[in-house]
């Protein structure tokens, strides 16, 4: 179905007793309404997702009168009131939606706080030299979003609650199709990473430092790289698909990378240039076990079944004896796709919104 078909403009008007649904893209002040049971490959990526989490709140909220905008925008809305309620996603620099306490609820993907994504500091590493001026720049973001929120527009209404309700979701899935699961046992590919790795910038101090994203990619295929030269036996074909120089509208691999997801065993999940990937979603959706970076406090991490390192360097030493240990393989298998279905599934988000709304009443 193409995007005509299932998104119109929204004109701000009366409303009746549903729940209507609008998207305000990217660089964008119009809002167009869409149903979120049918998806569009002419909407962003994070569409499919969150129409299925949307969809699932409606099962789980007695008949009210909601307008849900999802968004890319933290600083305004097409409107405001007890009635609006906003999924924010694309914000990565821990900024406070400006419009907080002008609307009933307020989610977003990832923290309105900044992470700094480093545990251990020593030995210093390129890394870290990243991280760390990013981090301390964020939070001058962060302080300097405050002040915007403190200070609305006068035009718009006057604030519904002194503390704004705010709650954090997964980034969830963006590119995986579905595909039949398989066992661990069943798989034939020990390890698999897909992604981009660019070209550093031409400019400003990227062309000196490149970026975390980057770094970490980088990183990771140099680990893989020295583990599959000295132990012969674990390669496997297209474990590491490597994307150098392409845009990402070149990159939708469709069933092609969710079938490699599914025939793998271990999910590679290197940081972008944030702590939050997409990769470790889909991991967990596909049944992997996912090796990832230091991942935030957040409530739908805390308990996850996955391993977390601090530098690829120590991939070798983490991913050989997992790899000779089917049984250890099949638990945390069984366990990544419990943490989908029970914490960071579609379902699972949408009765989480519907449970926060209804006790926000």
């Amino acid at each position: 179905m193409a995007a005509t078909d299932c998104c119109q403009t929204h004109s701000i008007g009366e409303y009746a007793k549903v729940i209507r649904h609008f998207i305000v893209e990217r660089d964008s002040r119009v809002a167009r309404e869409w149903d979120p049971r049918n998806s569009s490959l002419d909407l962003p990526l994070d569409c499919p997702y969150f129409g299925k989490v949307l969809t699932e709140l409606e099962e789980h909220l007695p008949e009210v009168d909601l307008h849900c905008y999802l968004t890319w925008d933290w600083r305004s809305l097409p409107e405001y009131g007890n009635h609006v309620i906003t999924i924010l996603v694309g914000e990565e620099r821990g900024l406070i939606p400006r419009y907080s306490r002008h609307i009933r609820m307020v989610a977003r993907v990832m923290s309105h706080y900044p992470f700094l994504g480093i545990r251990r500091w020593w030995p210093p590493n390129r890394m870290i030299l990243m991280l760390v001026p990013k981090y301390f720049r964020n939070w001058v973001y962060h302080f300097w979003s405050w002040l915007q929120y403190s200070f609305p527009p006068s035009s718009w209404p006057d604030s519904l609650n002194g503390k704004p309700l705010i709650v954090h979701l997964p980034w969830g899935c963006a590119s995986l199709c579905d595909v039949p699961m398989k066992q661990i046992n069943q798989r034939t590919q020990n390890y698999f990473f897909s992604g981009r790795i660019a070209r550093g910038a031409n400019f400003g101090y990227r062309k000196i430092l490149s970026s975390p994203k980057i770094v970490s990619r980088k990183s990771l295929v140099a680990a893989v790289e020295r583990l599959e030269e000295k132990h012969k036996s674990h390669p496997s074909n297209d474990s590491i698909v490597v994307h150098r120089d392409k845009n990402p509208e070149e990159l939708k691999d469709g069933d092609h990378y969710a079938q490699h997801l599914m025939d793998s065993k271990v999910c590679l999940a290197p940081r972008g240039s944030v702590a939050d990937t997409w990769r470790f979603f889909e991991g967990l959706k596909s049944g992997c076990i996912v090796i990832t970076n230091p991942l935030p406090d957040q409530w739908y991490y805390r308990g996850a079944p996955v391993i977390q390192i601090d530098d690829w360097n120590e991939l070798e030493k983490v991913i050989i004896p997992l790899l000779g240990d089917n049984a250890k393989m099949e638990a945390i298998h069984v366990k990544a796709l419990k943490y989908w279905d029970e914490i960071c599934g579609e379902k699972a988000v949408g009765r989480y919104l519907a449970s926060v709304l209804s006790s926000s009443r």
